[in-house]
């Protein structure tokens, strides 16, 4: 993690003696996890790397019509890595002093921006190029005879890698470091990226309103404007659900605003009398009403 602060005033003898301040947060977060998972490798019925030879085990079994599954190796993938990056900026300030026309009371004018953006990577299988790996033919020498071993993809767009035939090696879930060019062809670190915006703008009044045998009765009261907007954009293959057993989502795009209007009075009933060091009622309310869904109240009484 990585954070700084800035933070600054200016004393004014205009409105009150007021005085303009202001706030800088800049923050960035690295994290990174290592996890395991499993690597399912379906062989389809009659494929030539499903070798007859391999201690008489897995028999090519003769091409059906519309394929289907031969062999399913539940393999081990191994260690894979996943990256978070969060870049976050606040930008606040407001202006702050006496109301001129009710010294007792304060105000304070505020506003802020900030600026979130997250990008966030992990080790994928990608589903359209180990089904293109697995649909394989082999190979033949000049005479026509198959080149044992010899595979290549029946499509090579896209610089396909043939998948390995069947060993022990493959069954071991070893196919990382027995097949690492097929196992680099069908991996790839897939990346996506959030941004958040957010607006804020507050306007707080406070002050005392009587005088109780506990001391002044006090009120805040209040308006704030709030609007957040969001746009997540996973990767390409997330969008397009080609991430082999692994779940995907699409873009994930909007935004809402609220307004608010909000209260607090505080009551001091008594203080440092007998069986009554301080009885305080406080009571606040805030309404809310929201561009997606509507208006709202909340309260409390204490």
């Amino acid at each position: 993690n990585y954070t700084g602060f800035l933070t600054g005033t200016y004393d004014t003898d205009f409105f009150g003696n007021g005085q303009a301040y202001f706030e800088l947060l800049a923050t960035r977060r690295k994290s990174q996890q290592n996890g395991n998972r499993q690597f399912i490798i379906d062989y389809p019925i009659g494929s030539p790397l499903i070798l007859a030879e391999n201690g008489g085990l897995f028999a090519p079994a003769p091409r059906s019509v519309g394929g289907g599954i031969g062999v399913r190796v539940f393999g081990d993938y191994g260690i894979y890595d996943s990256h978070q990056t969060q870049d976050f900026v606040k930008l606040s300030g407001g202006f702050r002093g006496d109301l001129p026309f009710l010294p007792t009371w304060r105000y304070d004018a505020y506003a802020a921006k900030s600026w979130s953006d997250g990008t966030y990577s992990f080790e994928q299988i990608l589903s359209d190029r180990i089904a293109q790996s697995l649909d394989v033919v082999q190979l033949e020498d000049d005479e026509g005879n198959p080149i044992p071993g010899a595979f290549e993809c029946a499509i090579t767009a896209g610089n396909c890698v043939p998948a390995p035939a069947i060993s022990n090696a493959i069954i071991a879930g070893q196919a990382r470091t027995a097949a690492s060019a097929w196992f680099d062809y069908v991996t790839e670190d897939v990346v996506g990226n959030t941004k958040f915006r957010e607006w804020t703008a507050n306007l707080t009044l406070d002050g005392p309103l009587f005088r109780l045998r506990g001391g002044d009765a006090q009120a805040v009261v209040g308006m704030e404007y709030r609007k957040s907007r969001i746009n997540d954009v996973p990767s390409d293959d997330a969008q397009r659900n080609n991430l082999y057993f692994f779940t995907s989502a699409p873009i994930t795009k909007g935004w809402d605003s609220v307004w608010e209007a909000f209260t607090e009075l505080e009551f001091p009933i008594l203080r440092n009398v007998p069986f009554a060091e301080a009885l305080t009622i406080n009571v606040s309310g805030r309404y809310t009403d929201y561009k997606s869904y509507g208006s709202d109240t909340t309260y409390k009484i204490g």
